[in-house]
């Protein structure tokens, strides 16, 4: 696929900006179709709801309060949903992007007639950029589209294009880091700084979790040092605190048992202690105790992922590994001569409603005491991490 002309820039008044030319895969456009479809069916839901009440009520009964009781109802309920997936669905399927910079922010701007949505980076948290190529064994995907984020210091990841093709992508990491470094120079704001270009980075992730790259830069956002101490090589893994550790979708979560947690306290115990509550209260109280039981699990789990803290050190004789968790720490050593390679590994697992993969760090020949060495970790981290064990031990990255 060729790009037929450069982006254009227009410079304005302490900010510039341009248009995406929509060369992104056709695959992208089906959630927008699936959101069409499923917005019909909530609009079609109260219809057919009303239509039954029609036929089911007596004639006895006002017909006229029911149906606009019954259609409020529906109204209040469904239409905030069907206005936010109809304007997803039309953005994703007719909007037109643009970028925009200014001495604050990275924008990238979807609009279709007076519909808009915007994705913002701040200038000041951003680290660089990342292509996320999908290519590889898992998604089975061929096709020359890739993934455009902008990544900030502290490792958080916005997204700016989905699934567009390389050439506009690559386009796009080139050209960025010098219209910021343009627009914030020529910025008159006190409250900004100027941006070299040279100070935005840009790294190459690969989305498929079976895909081990070789990576010899650190990852944008990186926490992880490496060290030179005399021969030896020290890398330090950081714990990685809540923020980092719980995804947005597991703290939900994690918020919503602890309400009915708080619930459960606050309601259920106290009518049970005063025997208010129907039924056997046994079958209550072990009620109880499970949920609690379940919340507790949970949480210690998330303080484990939050603490969760290592270190390796690399001599020219010998390697060793070292974790510390919730429940105690970990420390194994190897011989050079018995080691026969380091490398990343990815474990699947696999549920009725759910694929997850887990990476690790994997040393060979296996101990006795095998263990997924900083599984905590993400891909990027334990790439880089292998690469610089390999090169410090001068192993066969293959």
């Amino acid at each position: 696929m060729q790009v037929s002309s450069e982006f254009v820039w227009l410079d304005g008044q302490g900010s510039s900006q341009c248009k995406v030319p929509m060369l992104c895969f056709p695959f992208v456009k089906v959630p927008a179709f699936i959101g069409l479809v499923f917005t019909l069916f909530l609009m079609l839901v109260p219809c057919g709801f009303v239509g039954l009440l029609c036929f089911m009520l007596p004639p006895e009964v006002p017909m006229m309060p029911m149906l606009l009781v019954a259609g409020g109802f529906f109204l209040v309920l469904f239409l905030p949903i069907i206005a936010y997936v109809l304007w997803k669905s039309l953005l994703i399927l007719l909007g037109a992007k643009r970028i925009v910079i200014d001495d604050q922010s990275l924008r990238v701007v979807t609009q279709f007639g007076p519909l808009r949505s915007t994705v913002k980076c701040q200038l000041s948290e951003l680290g660089g950029f990342r292509i996320e190529d999908p290519q590889g064994q898992r998604y089975q995907i061929n096709f020359e589209y890739s993934n455009l984020w902008a990544v900030q210091h502290g490792g958080r990841a916005v997204p700016l294009l989905r699934m567009f093709a390389n050439e506009i992508v690559a386009q796009l990491v080139e050209e960025l880091p010098h219209k910021i470094e343009q627009v914030t120079g020529k910025s008159r704001n006190p409250g900004s700084r100027a941006i070299q270009a040279g100070d935005l980075t840009a790294e190459l992730s690969a989305a498929d979790p079976f895909r081990i790259q070789d990576r010899n830069a650190k990852p944008i956002g990186s926490e992880i040092s490496v060290e030179a101490e005399g021969q030896d090589l020290l890398i330090n893994i950081p714990a990685l605190g809540f923020r980092k550790s719980t995804s947005r979708i597991s703290a939900f979560v994690c918020f919503g048992f602890l309400f009915c947690e708080l619930f459960v306290l606050a309601v259920l115990v106290p009518a049970l202690l005063a025997g208010k509550v129907g039924g056997q209260p046994a079958a209550g109280w072990l009620m109880v105790a499970v949920f609690t039981v379940v919340v507790v699990g949970m949480l210690l789990y998330r303080v484990n992922a939050a603490i969760q803290c290592g270190a390796v050190r690399v001599r020219p004789d010998s390697l060793s590994f070292r974790e510390h968790a919730l429940f105690g720490k970990q420390h194994q050593e190897w011989k050079r001569e018995a080691i026969e390679s380091v490398r990343v590994e990815v474990e699947e697992y696999r549920t009725s409603e759910s694929i997850s993969f887990e990476h690790f760090i994997s040393v060979k020949p296996v101990s006795e005491s095998e263990r997924q060495w900083f599984s905590h970790l993400a891909k990027d981290d334990l790439e880089w991490m292998v690469a610089s064990i390999q090169k410090h031990l001068d192993l066969d990255a293959s």
